[in-house]
């Protein structure tokens, strides 16, 4: 399933150029159209005129002239490839998620916890991703080993990072006499996005973690390509010129 964005595009916009070309076309119709009338002001006789000429087709003498430059125009456009950015699901793709459940995501600086709140967050970022994504997850505590599917991509593999909790964040230990203070370090973090290409983030409370997990999810669940839309230019300039050949031969018993 493709999701259009909207953003047309021609691969070949040097061809544009031809445009000019209907541009004159249209310049040139008006022009023959005003000399046809101020020639036919020059006769003399003009109950005679009325008499042989047939009768004055208005407005309908345009409208073959304008479906047929409308339809040159949809030529060049097709003929100049155009193209559109869709949103393509990565079906392929495979999303690791590192989840930290050491001492420090008990901290309740984040209700009712970090890891709590981080397990529901994840929760919802799976259901965001397309279904056929493949999925896994690793915890880490205290040693963190990144685990990537096989791939051909030596360069990297883009890791992005989620700096979860405040600078307040504190736990109870047994043996010790006060809370321990378990601040994130979003530096450190972004040092790890930074290194390999991905996007550091932060949040300090539930609902910004799940709107970090939404904007995630919609990069890495989706990919931007270019849609070849030339079929639609081709078949909308083919129907105009069908229209304007049976009004052309409806009107005037001729085509255009």
């Amino acid at each position: 399933m493709t999701t259009p964005v909207f953003a047309l595009t021609f691969v070949e916009s040097g061809r544009l150029w031809l445009l000019l070309g209907v541009a004159a076309l249209g310049i040139s119709f008006v022009v023959l159209q005003r000399r046809r009338a101020t020639y036919a002001v020059r006769f003399t006789n003009l109950a005679l005129l009325d008499s042989v000429a047939p009768k004055n087709p208005g407005y309908r003498r345009y409208v073959p002239a304008v479906l047929m430059l409308l339809a040159l125009a949809g030529m060049v456009g097709a003929f100049a490839k155009p193209a559109r950015d869709v949103r393509v699901p990565r079906e392929r793709a495979t999303i690791m998620m590192a989840i930290d459940t050491s001492l420090s995501m008990e901290a309740t600086d984040v209700a009712p916890s970090r890891l709590e709140a981080a397990q529901n967050a994840a929760k919802q970022f799976v259901e965001l991703l397309p279904p056929r994504l493949n999925v896994g997850l690793v915890t880490f505590n205290g040693t963190a080993v990144v685990k990537v599917a096989p791939t051909q991509d030596r360069d990297n593999v883009p890791v992005s990072t989620i700096a979860f909790g405040t600078a307040d964040g504190v736990i109870d230990l047994p043996g010790q006499d006060g809370p321990i203070a378990v601040p994130v370090n979003p530096a450190a973090l972004a040092k790890v996005a930074n290194a390999t290409h991905g996007t550091a983030f932060t949040a300090a409370t539930g609902s910004e973690l799940k709107q970090v997990y939404e904007d995630i999810g919609s990069s890495v669940g989706y990919t931007t390509e270019l849609k070849d839309i030339t079929g639609t230019f081709v078949g909308a300039s083919l129907l105009v010129l069908f229209i304007c050949a049976a009004l052309s031969q409806l009107w005037f018993s001729r085509l255009p």
